[in-house]
This record gives C-alpha cells, structure tokens and sequence, in this order.
C-alpha cells in the first residue's frame, strides 16, 4: 500500500511537471475575494471577472459580482490574468501571483464607463451671440459594441446641436470595441446671456448616463445696432437738436429691431425717418442700414449742465445702447459777418452788388437787424436772391445766410473811394463789416461838330473848326487830333494838336486849316481824323469839295446878275407908286 501511494505521488508530480502548472498538494487552494465599483465608488453587480492560468493561457475561473459588488472563490497557487467587464463600463484586465501567503483580498477594482470622452476644451470665455464648435472624440473602452443615445442640454435661449465631422447631425452613436470616433459640438450662445453658463452633452446606453459638462463664460456683447457721429452736441435752454442715427441689423437674418429712447424728465425726444415719420420700429434685413433722426427739445426751465439721452435697439434677445450727452447752457447768439470782396469798383450812374454772409455761430436763435453807415450821396439796400429789399432776418442757431448789399451810385459823382460800414445786430451780440466802393473815371469824347463837309477852292485854304467835349466823368490826361493819309495836293494844320487835363464837360475847340494846292483837280476829298483820349478813339472823315477860279468867276456873276435884276424890279416896283 505504501509503494502505491509513493507511485502515485510520483506519477502527480511528474504529470504536473510535463503540463507546466504548478500543482500544489491536492485540495490545497487558496481562498480569494476582491470588489468591483464604478467611478462614483458604488458596488457594481454581475460584473464579469475572468481567471486566466498565465502558464496555460486557458480560463480557470469565471464569476459574477454579488450585490454588493463582491466576487469570492477558491483557486490553486499561481500566476494569473484576472480580467473584469460588464456591458456599459470599460474593459480592465490585472496579473496576479497567488500563494498561500498573498491570498485573500486581491483589492477593490474600478470601472468606468465604456465611452471615454475628450472635449478640444471645458471651459471658454465667450461673447453673446457667439457660434462656438467644440472637437468631442468618443472611444468605445469596453468589450461590448455599445449604442447610445445623445442628448444637449443647454441655457434657454441658446441652441446646441451634435454633428457629425461633415456636418450631419447625430442623436444616437454606435462604437464597436475599441473603436473612436469625432464629432463636433455646435453651440450657439444666446444673445442677451451674461454670466456663468454650462452646457452638458449627454450619452445614454446600457442603462447608464455619461456627462461630459462644458463651462462658459459668456462676456457683453455690443451689437452695434446704434451708431451716430456726435454722441455729444450741446444745446440751449428751450433749444431744439436734431441727430442723425444709423441704425443697421447686425445679425445674420432679416429682423425687426425694436428702439426706444429714454431722457432727463419733461424732454421732448423722438425717432422720425426722413419723411417726418415717428418710427419704434424697423424691419432690415442682414447687414442693411437706415438712417433716422433724434429730435431733442431742451425745456426752459432746465438747469445747465450736463445730460444723458439713452438709445436703445433690441432685436431676438440682441440689445445694443447708444447715449448720448447733451450739455444745456445758456441761449446765446454769436453774429460774424463775412465776404470774400467786401471792396469794389464802381462806375458813376451806376449800380453794383457785394455779396456778403452773415452767420450765426452762437447756440441760440436771434432776429437780426441790420445798421448802416453811408455817406449821404450814395443809396445802399441789403436784398437777398430775389431781390427783395430786408431790414432783417431770423437766424437758427448755427446757421447763415448769403444777402448782398446793392449800391446806387449817382451819375454826378466823381471818382472817389466810399467807405460803408454794415452792422448785423442780434439779441446778444453784433457784428460789423468794413465795406465800400471805389468811384472810377468813365471816359468818353463826345463830338460836337455834326457838319463834316467843307468847300474850298484849288489854291485857297480854308479853317474847318472841331468842338470835341469830354463826355465821362474822368479827367482825360490828352486829347490829341491825328490825321490820316491825305489826298495830293491837300496839306492839314491842326491847333492845338493836343490838349491836356481836359475835366469832365470841358469843350476843346481845334482849328483844323486845309490847304489846297492849285494843280489840284476840282472834286471830292476825304480826309480821315482821329480823335484820341485816354483809352477812346473815334474816327471821322471830313468831306472837302474842291472846286476851279472859272467856277466860282460864273457863279459870282450870275449872283450878280440876279441882284441886278432884283434892283431893277424894286425900282420899278417904288415909280409905280408914284
């Protein structure tokens, strides 16, 4: 019997020594136990936990967890892969060296969940309205194919969608084991969200929910709806102030933005368009634009000083503000009076007009009068465009007007400078204009001699007399007589060849004496003059009739004869009233 027991030893050992397993005395296991909890360190139930022999690379042991999350068995001495998993966590796998010694409790294990989830970010700072999209990968880290289900929670007024890397949007995701995927997490934050926000995308499969949070910071915006170029005017008690506003739609559909203004109490405030037309609201599409206009009225009995008027444009939770300061002073008129040729010339008998321009650079409106200092022999009038004639005028504050200041001057004044002064007067301030004309000379030669014809005998002379008078209103410096090619045989003496200083309405008599030469052949000559002063010329042509001795011997005697018979008949004429 005990040469069987010693074969039958020695055969178990030698067995065990050919299969590589290290066979401890039989029946000499090893009690061991060990935990399986989730990520939250709560017990998970009918979680798989496998015992790999590492020398054998088979399947020793397989057992569930209890409800307490706790596996328990007995195993022989030695090396082993303890592998544990369950549908819906990951996959996780550990070697141990088991003995007598290092049985008992192999240690708590903990499972998280299948998908392993990496946003591109957790935390942003962001401004309403923004478009923000995050880079999500999901990897499947357990032992199962898993589908779940995705859901976002978000703020109201946001919008959040799960898409995929071509812009397709997801709601459920399936991943085999050990495979990832990429996906992008659209958010649109809300556009009137300050503050702290967070949004959550959610995984729902195998009975369990997986969150992946996102924080966001989320910063003003200013949408710019408003805009304007004076954000601040100054204005006067009981003053009136017109602002242009812009207003443009910003956002990226056709939208109605609501406006509203808000002021110091008892103002005037109103939004009109071009037409006059108050307006609250406006209907624009992307990026259009329209102008409108801030109508202010300042009431009297308001303080100066300092004051806010607030515009606001609020459209599908967007808002935007524009203010405006206004600072209230005392009404004040400030006249300037200007013109670019306050100084001109003018001739006697005549009229002329300077434009000029009277401005108003004060913060309040004032009637304003106008003063002049003239010399008594010239008539001024201020006219505007139509020609009306004007005592005064109104002006805004701010504004101008162009007039013209018409100048009579009378025919009989000689040349001379005249000075005027204009005086613009308002309510609180005046202003004057150093202004004026500069009489100039008119020249003219008027001719006074109106028979240019002349009769002279061959080898006579004769004295033709020219009475030239100076018809403008300037001294003529010379006044000369030129004659032109003359015919053969005829010679000219003019006296005096010229005169000088002739004043206006001085008559200058020249004597003119024409000789003719006896071979001169009777007929008619012209010959042309020119009569010169200053810058006036003017041209005359005196017609000479040259006639021979025998002509004028028969017309001496048959005058003769004709008072001889005239004699006789008055003789007779007296015997017959004896």
């Amino acid at each position: 019997m005990r040469t069987f027991r010693k074969i039958s030893a020695f055969l178990i050992i030698t067995l065990t020594f050919l299969i590589g397993v290290d066979v401890p005395e039989i029946n000499a296991q090893v009690s061991i136990s060990g935990k399986v909890v989730d990520i939250n360190n709560r017990p998970l139930t009918n979680v798989i936990v496998e015992f790999y022999s590492i020398v054998r690379n088979v399947l020793v042991k397989k057992l569930h967890t209890n409800r307490q999350g706790i596996f328990t068995t007995s195993i022989n001495p030695g090396d082993y892969i303890i592998k544990i998993y369950k549908k819906g966590y990951e996959y996780k796998e550990k070697g141990f060296h088991i003995t007598q010694a290092s049985g008992g409790f192999l240690g708590t294990f903990v499972l998280g969940s299948a998908f392993h989830i990496s946003l591109e970010a957790n935390e942003l700072v962001a401004k309403q309205g923004d478009r923000v999209e995050i880079e999500v990968v999901v990897e499947n880290k357990g032992i199962y194919a898993e589908e779940a289900n995705v859901n976002i929670y978000y703020p109201s007024n946001w919008e959040a969608s799960f898409k995929t890397e071509n812009g397709l949007e997801v709601k459920r995701v399936s991943l085999d084991p050990s495979q990832t995927k990429k996906f992008k997490l659209a958010i649109n934050i809300g556009r009137n969200s300050t503050g702290i926000f967070r949004v959550i995308l959610s995984f729902n499969y195998s009975s369990l929910i997986q969150n992946a949070s996102i924080i966001f910071y989320v910063k003003e915006r200013d949408w710019k709806f408003l805009n304007t170029e004076y954000p601040s005017m100054t204005g006067v008690k009981g003053g009136f102030l017109k602002l242009r506003i812009d207003v443009t739609n910003t956002l990226d559909e056709t939208s109605d933005i609501n406006l509203y203004v808000k002021g110091p109490e008892n103002w005037s405030l109103r939004l009109e368009d071009s037409q006059r037309r108050m307006i609250q609201t406006v209907r624009l599409n992307p990026g259009a634009k329209i102008s409108l206009y801030l109508y202010i009225r300042i009431p009297e009995n308001v303080d100066t000083g300092q004051y806010k008027v607030i515009l606001t444009a609020e459209s599908k939770g967007a808002m935007s503000h524009l203010t405006v300061n206004v600072n209230v002073i005392e009404a004040k008129d400030e006249l300037r009076l200007e013109s670019s040729h306050p100084f001109v010339d003018v001739y006697a008998g005549t009229s002329v007009e300077i434009p000029f321009t009277v401005i108003n650079e004060g913060y309040g409106g004032t009637e304003v009068f106008f003063n002049l200092s003239i010399p008594d022999f010239i008539k001024v009038q201020v006219i505007d465009d139509l020609g009306n004639v004007l005592s005064g005028i109104f002006l805004d504050a701010g504004s101008s007007q162009k007039l013209r200041l018409k100048i009579l001057v009378p025919e009989e004044l000689k040349p001379q400078p005249v000075p005027i002064l204009l005086m613009a007067i308002g309510r609180k301030s005046k202003s004057t204009l150093e202004m004026g004309v500069n009489i100039v000379a008119r020249y003219n030669i008027t001719i006074l001699t109106e028979n240019f014809y002349k009769e002279v005998t061959a080898g006579e002379r004769t004295k033709f007399m020219l009475e030239v008078k100076n018809g403008g209103t300037g001294i003529i410096d010379e006044l000369s007589i030129f004659v032109g090619e003359l015919p053969t045989g005829i010679k000219i003496e003019v006296n005096p060849r010229t005169v000088k200083d002739v004043s206006p309405g001085e008559i200058v008599k020249f004597t003119i004496v024409i000789d003719v030469d006896p071979s001169v052949v009777p007929g008619f000559y012209l010959i042309p003059i020119k009569i010169i002063g200053g810058e006036i010329m003017k041209d005359r042509l005196i017609q000479v009739s040259v006639k021979s001795r025998s002509e004028i011997i028969y017309i001496l005697l048959v005058i003769l004869l004709i008072v001889i018979v005239a004699i006789s008949i008055y003789r007779r004429h007296i015997m017959s009233k004896k």
